[in-house]
């Protein structure tokens, strides 16, 4: 994380290359915790917007590092909800699977 103080996760994805000048990109995606957003506030689903308040959000691009920052309840050590530690797939195995 960029700053001690907020609990989370951080993953760096080296991507391709840009063909111009050879320039290898990268991404940054920060999921911090935010115990009240489930990750999907500003999103559409179903042709309806889920709360105001975008939990993804765009952080800038610079150098060839894309930056993005992601307030999702998923990224907490103990997630909201208590859930029970089941073999379902999580947030993250999805993501990744993305």
């Amino acid at each position: 994380m960029s700053d001690v103080n907020k609990e989370g996760v951080r993953v760096e994805l080296h991507g391709g290359v840009y063909p111009p000048l050879g320039e290898k990109q990268k991404a940054v995606v920060e999921f911090i915790c935010d115990k009240d957003k489930t990750g999907l506030e500003g999103q559409e689903r179903g042709g309806k917007v889920i709360d105001g308040v975008m939990s993804l959000k765009y952080s800038g691009y610079e150098e060839n590092v894309l930056k993005l920052e992601w307030r999702t309840k998923q990224a907490c050590e103990q997630q909201a909800g208590g859930g029970d530690g089941g073999s379902h797939w999580g947030f993250f195995t999805w993501f990744i699977i993305m």
